[in-house]
């Protein structure tokens, strides 16, 4: 397995720190003993370019081209072992996804990775919508980071789930949507000033 590369960033190594650490405990990644319980509990740490103890050292030395440019943060599967083994209590999940906020705000993250442009259609949809619709999203996604042949592989899967009513086509609009879109504005401009 290769390593990550590392990535310019526009912000800067003090910047994304005070970031990571605005994250509730987030201070916390400061407290990091290197004990590696966090790698030895996530199920995906053999696929991480970086396991999430070698972010944290990176983001102590202001490594931040590294740190953003690992699929680490991308593999972060939310389960949580990681977080509840931590002897030092790292809210390494929700570090996580703030390092994925920033790589995708940055546009900084490692080249080919497609999980950056799911997550922003994610987020277009539900503030479209109100809602995710699954085929509305995987239309957009593939079509938008052109991955037709990824879009054929997953055409078996798709029938299957059309058969069994669980795939609908039309994506619905629900009700308050815009109520939702502007909880998720507001919630946006509180994260951009607080970091």
């Amino acid at each position: 397995m290769g390593r990550g590369m590392t990535v310019k960033s526009k912000a800067t190594a003090e910047e994304i720190s005070r970031r990571v650490r605005s994250v509730h405990d987030g201070e916390r990644t400061l407290q990091c003993l290197q004990c590696g319980t966090c790698t030895a509990s996530c199920p995906l740490s053999h696929l991480m370019d970086y396991p999430p103890r070698q972010i944290f050292g990176a983001l102590r030395t202001g490594e931040i081209g590294l740190v953003l440019g690992s699929n680490t943060p991308w593999l972060c599967a939310s389960c949580y072992c990681c977080q509840v083994r931590c002897p030092v209590k790292i809210p390494i999940t929700e570090v996580m996804y703030e390092l994925k906020s920033m790589a995708i705000r940055e546009g900084c993250y490692p080249k080919g990775e497609t999980m950056p442009l799911l997550a922003r259609t994610f987020a277009e949809q539900v503030t479209k919508a109100g809602r995710n619709a699954e085929f509305a999203l995987m239309r957009r996604f593939y079509i938008r980071g052109r991955l037709f042949g990824q879009a054929l592989k997953n055409m078996g899967v798709a029938r299957k789930l059309l058969a069994k009513g669980r795939l609908p086509l039309r994506s619905r609009k629900v009700k308050g949507a815009e109520q939702i879109a502007k909880l998720l504005e507001a919630a946006e401009s509180i994260r951009e000033r607080g970091s």
